[in-house]
């Protein structure tokens, strides 16, 4: 009788955990690249952007809930519209080298139902009195 109250009291602990295992046919985000270096940047120039390509390698649409950056002087504009399996989208990062000088690294987190990703965006401002 212990033996079949441990086991039924065990199956329903691992029942609600299965709700939390990971569908393969849900939408899934799959970057091309998850970095970018911009190299030697001029303030004087001004905003610098890249696109960050993906595609839904998954069975079902995925939305993008949102793209967080790490500071103002980073912008990440990403699609509002479920993207459909084996279709592309856009990430499109802006990154503003005002007042900046030196090395930088940007982190851009962006999040579905079911994934958190990290892109990275990264280089060197050279200041406006610097030619």
């Amino acid at each position: 009788m212990k033996k079949i109250t441990f086991i039924l009291l065990l199956s329903l602990l691992l029942l609600p955990l299965s709700a939390f295992a990971k569908d393969e046919k849900d939408g899934k985000v799959t970057f091309t690249e998850k970095g970018h270096d911009f190299g030697n940047i001029k303030e004087a120039n001004g905003k610098v952007h890249y696109d960050f390509i993906f595609t839904n390698t998954g069975g079902k649409p995925v939305v993008i809930l949102n793209a967080i950056t790490t500071c103002g002087c980073t912008k990440a504009d990403y699609p509002k519209h479920p993207i459909k399996p084996n279709e592309t989208g856009v990430i499109s990062v802006t990154f503003n080298p005002r007042d900046y000088t030196g090395e930088f690294l940007k982190v851009i987190t962006v999040r579905t139902p079911n994934q958190r990703i990290k892109l990275k965006i990264s280089g060197v401002v050279i200041p406006k009195n610097v030619q």
